[in-house]
């Protein structure tokens, strides 16, 4: 399993129980958004004989959807979990807990109508050759899996997820000897 950079990172460095050694590969720090929905090929043909599964999140994933053109071209069988909430979440998380629960630029959304919007990520990929499959049930998630898995070619497994759950901090705004230990919106940079 390879993760993007995104709240689905921290889900699963928290909440993983990875079956063995070296098994999740995530980035450290604030990498780039869309890491892990290209390293996924990459981790395939490392190991053709695993599974190669990317838990990506619909910001991540749309930096670069064209891995599932390359997938299909070069007939890797990847898996991409995409967690869709209709948001940037690490970015809106933060804005919320700083900024009295404001936010801005974070929600994928139809500005004329207030609709939540992405595009239909399981058209997009049978458009480019993969499979795909919507879960909107936890209970779903299992089966979806399986046949992603089982599949012999490249697949996204969009899963509708609750945009209001964030995840637990932990501390990545407290890196010492950095003058403020938190964000200081709208405060100077340098205090005193």
């Amino acid at each position: 399993m390879i993760t993007d950079t995104g709240n689905h990172q921290t889900w699963v460095e928290q909440y993983w129980d990875a079956p063995g050694p070296q098994m999740v590969f995530t980035p450290g720090g604030f990498a780039g958004m869309g890491f892990g929905t290209y390293g996924v090929l990459g981790m395939k043909l490392a190991k053709p004989d695993q599974p190669a599964v990317c838990v990506t999140s619909d910001g991540s994933f749309m930096m670069f959807p064209g891995a599932l053109a390359t997938a299909n071209e070069y007939d890797i069988p990847a898996v991409w979990v995409i967690l869709n909430n209709y948001t940037i979440g690490v970015i809106r998380d933060l804005q919320r807990f700083y900024m009295d629960g404001r936010e801005i630029g974070t929600s994928f959304m139809k500005h004329s109508t207030g609709e939540f919007w992405n595009p239909d990520f399981v058209k997009m990929a049978e458009a480019m050759g993969a499979g795909g499959i919507t879960v909107e049930h936890p209970s779903d998630l299992g089966a979806a899996m399986e046949t992603a898995i089982n599949a012999g070619k490249p697949y996204v497994v969009d899963v509708r997820v609750n945009r209001d759950t964030a995840v637990p901090l932990i501390g990545t705004w407290k890196f010492d000897p950095i003058p403020q230990a938190e964000p200081t919106f709208g405060k100077p940079l340098i205090l005193g």
